[in-house]
């Protein structure tokens, strides 16, 4: 299970993805084309057409909520309040802030099963800040 935030807009836009899935450090990701190259070197890898309105999407484990809730990110990542992408800066700049200062307070509550850690929480929170930066007027969508 995890938590995925998706902004989206009003505007449908095609992009190219391999469709090729994988789970690491507490995510699901898909590969980009270059990455499963060299993940499947012996394998054709396609590109294909999607068309959406999805501007930004990610997703992380369930297993970080409490050293969210530690550096005050729960509410603006699992439960936001605001409907648009840019009144999410604030609260993720001030959350990231507190996770770099003292990084060890928060690695002690990494997961014990290993499926999540405070450097995916803080990648997790710094591509949604600059993406929330790229696409202030986005409407955020979270599916838990």
């Amino acid at each position: 299970m995890s938590l995925d935030i998706t902004l989206r807009d009003n505007k449908k836009s095609t992009r190219l993805r391999t469709g090729i899935f994988v789970r690491e450090d507490g995510k699901n990701k898909e590969l980009t084309l270059e990455e499963a190259k060299q993940r499947y070197l012996d394998k054709d890898i396609n590109l294909y057409e999607v068309e959406d309105d999805v501007l930004y999407s990610d997703n992380i484990t369930h297993n970080l909520t409490h050293m969210a809730r530690e550096a005050g990110l729960y509410e603006a990542l699992w439960n936001p309040k605001v409907h648009r992408a840019g009144d999410l800066i604030e609260p993720l700049r001030e959350g990231l802030h507190l996770l770099k200062l003292d990084p060890e307070k928060y690695k002690e509550f990494n997961p014990e099963n290993g499926w999540g850690n405070y450097e995916t929480l803080v990648e997790f929170v710094e591509n949604l800040l600059n993406a929330c930066y790229r696409y202030p007027n986005a409407i955020i969508e979270v599916g838990k």
